[in-house]
């Protein structure tokens, strides 16, 4: 991928492959990752090299001594090319309430620290998608960030797993297939990414879309917008040429029959697209709001949140399951490297101690 750049509202996007012969573009106060039990987890990580800050890792409680005993034999790996500074310990990665206001003191206390905007490299490739929403929100609204790099290890997904017959057969027992949640999704509205009107009585929806179209469905219908942009992933998008499991097909053609539906795909790391298609969907509606649903990539969950600094009609939401499988997911190989910035924070392009 030739590198991008963009200005959207405040906030300018650069975005481009990471390659093992990565640099750092500039000096960095944070490098911050997350503890996973996921293979990928450091695919991403180990490419950097250069003059970087010590790491600060984010751990979640684990659900289990299994679990807990796979993210301390990452944690293994992890020592192997990196030096740990701090671990910021967390509750279970659902309760997120909780550990927002966690995560604001802990940046707050670096920001007071520094005594001057943040500037962070953070791998994204673990961090649960309300989480990243979240940052983005805080260190932009509350001018805690000049800049806000992210790398990212994309991973490979089997979309059609229990599809042995696939056009032909029943949904399966139980429900919506899932890949990597569990139990019903509930809705969580991202502080500091809210809109000044939320669910108002006109409100259009933008979706990124992921693999579990099943569970998306009543997800969506919640809202009954007055029109809905579905986003999916160019590289994994449903078509009628690939086969799907019954019940994804299903749910995918009632998304689709909706009469006030569009649909496009952008490649999975395409950060620059997704926000400036969302931003100009955000501005062609009569509605008064318009909420955009983080269900797919994190690159993409990146691209909502710089929509919404950009538009003040726009909030942005996610979704949080009761709990996530322990499904372990390896690099496809494509990893990401983009870069967040206020352009109006000289903190941000001028090399500052």
């Amino acid at each position: 991928m030739i590198s991008k750049e963009a200005a959207i509202g405040s906030l300018t996007v650069r975005q481009q492959d990471l390659t093992v012969d990565w640099r750092p573009p500039r000096k960095y106060d944070l490098l911050i990752a997350a503890l996973s039990w996921e293979t990928r987890a450091t695919a991403a990580l180990a490419t950097l090299s250069g003059d970087l800050p010590r790491l600060s890792l984010i751990k979640f409680k684990s659900w289990n001594d299994a679990i807990e005993d796979r993210k301390l034999a990452m944690l293994a790996e992890i020592r192997k090319f990196a030096t740990i500074a701090e671990t910021v310990s967390l509750a279970p990665s659902t309760d997120s309430q909780e550990n927002f206001s966690t995560l604001e003191a802990w940046i707050r206390e670096k920001y007071v620290a520094v005594k001057r905007p943040l500037r962070i490299l953070i791998d994204i490739t673990c961090i649960p998608k309300s989480y990243l929403l979240f940052l983005i929100g805080l260190g932009f609204t509350r001018d805690y960030f000049a800049c806000f790099d992210c790398i990212y290890a994309g991973g490979k997904y089997d979309l059609n797993q229990e599809a042995s017959s696939l056009e032909g057969s029943k949904p399966a027992i139980g429900g919506p297939r899932s890949l990597i949640s569990l139990g019903d999704w509930r809705s969580t509205l991202i502080p500091y990414l809210t809109a000044g009107q939320y669910l108002p009585g006109t409100i259009d929806l933008i979706v990124a879309m992921g693999g579990e179209l099943g569970l998306s469905l009543p997800f969506i219908e919640r809202v009954e917008p007055g029109r809905l942009k579905l986003i999916f992933i160019e590289e994994t998008a449903p078509n009628d040429n690939l086969p799907m499991l019954a019940s994804e097909r299903s749910a995918l053609n009632d998304l689709m029959s909706a009469p006030n539906v569009t649909r496009t795909d952008h490649g999975l790391c395409d950060v620059i697209g997704v926000a400036q298609e969302a931003v100009a969907f955000c501005r062609s509606g009569p509605s008064v709001g318009t909420t955009g649903m983080a269900l797919g990539s994190k690159p993409h969950a990146i691209a909502l949140a710089v929509a919404a600094l950009a538009e003040t009609k726009m909030g942005v939401l996610t979704r949080v399951p009761v709990s996530y499988k322990t499904v372990d997911v390896e690099p496809s190989g494509r990893m990401l490297f983009v870069q967040v910035e206020d352009r109006f924070d000289p903190c941000s392009y001028i090399d500052v101690p």
